[in-house]
């Protein structure tokens, strides 16, 4: 049994205008597994509207400052300890703040991408930085025209302490292969935020019943 054949889930189809293709062939021929498995359990991106070509997702600024949050310990270690003359002191001292900064280093780069839509261009793309529009290799890039449907997926993400449920906003393109644009545990945000993309690409939003 594949992937689609054991996860074929009841789907709601959200759309503003009849004139939109609803391809629900592709919805069904793609995955409706997670594609980031345990997400988070809160708001980690907001959509922002920059102008009627374009859209962004934002960190939000929870996501913005903890990775510095997290670095703090590392420099409260530095004019607390480092001046210290005792070797053992100052090694045993270090492992806590390092270990807080390595996470918080890690966060930062995970999360330091800019997730775009833009028409001008005709482009998706997230990365870091600017894309290259010239370049026909670019990975990190990939056309609107590709884009058939917008799928929303409900996990549940059950650990040893946290029991909760995330949310992905993934796209769907014409080989039935996907695309994740983000996922976090605010349900009506991230619906409001996946309908206003169907809305903006002039696609179908097919929305996992949940």
């Amino acid at each position: 049994m594949n992937d689609k054949e054991s996860h074929n889930p009841v789907i709601e189809v959200y759309t503003t205008s009849s004139n939109i293709e609803d391809n629900r062939t592709a919805a069904y021929n793609t995955s409706w597994r997670p594609m980031h498995g345990g997400g988070t359990n809160f708001k980690t991106r907001k959509l922002v509207k920059k102008d009627s070509n374009r859209i962004e997702f934002k960190n939000t600024l929870f996501m913005t400052i903890i990775p510095f949050l997290l670095m703090g310990p590392f420099i409260v270690w530095v004019f607390v300890f480092f001046l210290k003359d005792e070797v053992l002191i100052q090694i045993l001292s270090l492992l806590p703040p390092l270990a807080f900064m390595g996470v918080g280093v890690f966060i930062y780069i995970r999360t330091n991408k800019n997730i775009v839509f833009d028409k001008t261009h005709g482009y998706y793309w997230k990365r870091k930085g600017s894309p290259n529009f010239n370049s026909m290799d670019d990975k990190n890039l990939v056309k609107l025209k590709e884009i058939v449907g917008i799928q929303l997926i409900q996990e549940f993400v059950s650990g040893d302490k946290n029991r909760y449920y995330s949310y992905e906003i993934n796209l769907v393109l014409k080989d039935n292969g996907r695309l994740n644009v983000i996922d976090h545990g605010d349900k009506h945000s991230i619906i409001r935020d996946s309908q206003q993309l169907a809305d903006f690409l002039q696609k179908p939003l097919w929305k996992q019943r949940f």
